[in-house]
């Protein structure tokens, strides 16, 4: 196996991780689901949660991780898709490598 390939079986991990992480500490006794909750892929997290999705820096609760490839930022993009959080896939470009995700009940 490549170097290049468990790089980024160990990025996704990590990543996952990461973002699992955020929901599961939001959602610990707020009794809240998964599709109170926002995903999507960007190449700009301030322009795209602050100016597109209109959070407040200060008071909005969100979570971000670069997964270093497009790739990979659709794959997990999917992944928390298919838990059921609000989103949907094809936004963001060829640049779009970081996964967000944001309280949006």
């Amino acid at each position: 196996m490549s170097t290049d390939t468990n790089r980024a079986r160990r990025v996704f991990a990590e990543g996952i991780e990461h973002l699992d992480c955020f929901l599961d500490c939001y959602k610990e006794g707020n009794d809240l689901e998964y599709s109170d909750f926002y995903v999507g892929i960007t190449n700009d997290v301030e322009r795209r949660l602050f100016e597109e999705h209109e959070l407040d820096e200060q008071s909005d609760d969100y979570e971000s991780f670069d997964f270093e490839s497009v790739d990979l930022a659709r794959k997990a993009e999917r992944v928390y898709l298919n838990q059921g959080l609000k989103g949907d896939t094809g936004g963001g470009n060829e640049d779009s490598s970081i996964v967000y995700i944001y309280f949006d009940a």
